[in-house]
């Protein structure tokens, strides 16, 4: 337990290790954040419950799904709220020493699992920004924009345009900023967006 608690400081996505049924043993701070925005609670008994759904959803059957296949699983949910989020969760079956001797013993796997929730925009909530932002892009900062749009990635968009692969990684981090975006491909995404509308 003292590797998977150590293991939990180091996510940086919200993360909770719960019992076959369910129920938390231990969360990191990000976990903690997430309870406290409102998207996953824990229920009466102490299981992981989704909320912003159309209904509560129990992550119970998942998780005894995976702890008895011994096999781990990614599921997306919708979460309905003011920022149209699609919530991803990965569930990783945890095997112990202890576990697989009981396991022998009764024909059946028994373990935790590590619950590892991530929260990201969907193309629906990446509105484009106001006409006066996108009039800002420099004429280097539109080329890289407009190769990046097309599929190249950054290294190859720098050769193209003659520019070093530094300062098309400059370029990008100022239009990660006026777009208020934090990936690329968040990025291509809103560009395409933009020439839509």
């Amino acid at each position: 337990m003292r590797l998977v608690a150590a293991l939990l400081e180091l996510l940086a996505d919200p993360a909770f290790v719960v019992d076959g049924g369910g129920i938390v043993k231990v969360h990191n701070s990000a976990g903690t954040g997430l309870i406290e925005d409102s998207r996953v609670g824990l229920s009466s008994t102490g299981q992981l419950v989704l909320r912003g759904t159309r209904a509560a959803r129990h992550l119970s059957s998942q998780i005894s799904v995976c702890c008895a296949s011994g096999r781990s699983q990614l599921d997306g949910f919708k979460v309905e709220g003011p920022d149209s989020r699609e919530l991803s969760v990965a569930i990783f079956p945890l095997m112990s020493e202890a576990s697989g001797d009981i396991a022998a013993k009764q024909g059946r796997n028994i373990c935790d699992a590590l619950v590892v929730f991530s929260v990201e925009r969907t193309i629906n909530s990446l509105r484009a920004p106001p006409q006066s932002v996108r009039g800002k892009f420099t004429p280097t900062e539109r080329r890289v924009a407009d190769k990046l749009k097309d599929g190249c990635d950054l290294k190859s968009a720098a050769a193209e345009l003659g520019i070093s692969y530094q300062t098309a990684r400059t370029h990008l981090r100022s239009l990660f900023a006026k777009m208020d975006v934090h990936r690329q491909s968040d990025l291509v995404r809103r560009l395409l967006t933009e020439d839509k509308s």
